[in-house]
């Protein structure tokens, strides 16, 4: 097994963000074993098959963290 987080200062401002994550692990075909957000609403994790760890981190990569373009305000930016 493994534990994969999605952490950021202004998570807890970011209304939709786990729903982003966990839709992107499904439709990656990525099973969720367990889920838990920490207190300080800064941090999400789940826990994923070990042999999944690779494609769950690229496709939250792509999904989650990317950056606007330059002169471009996005809804996803840490």
């Amino acid at each position: 097994m493994a534990i994969l987080s999605l952490v950021g200062r202004e998570m807890r401002h970011l209304v939709g963000i786990a729903g982003r994550m966990f839709t992107t692990l499904g439709n990656g075909n990525v099973n969720i074993e367990m889920i838990s957000q920490g207190a300080s609403e800064i941090n999400i994790s789940c826990v994923i098959e070990a042999r999944d760890s690779v494609k769950a981190l690229n496709l939250i990569h792509q999904s989650c963290l990317q950056l606007p373009a330059p002169g471009r305000i996005g809804p996803w930016l840490f």
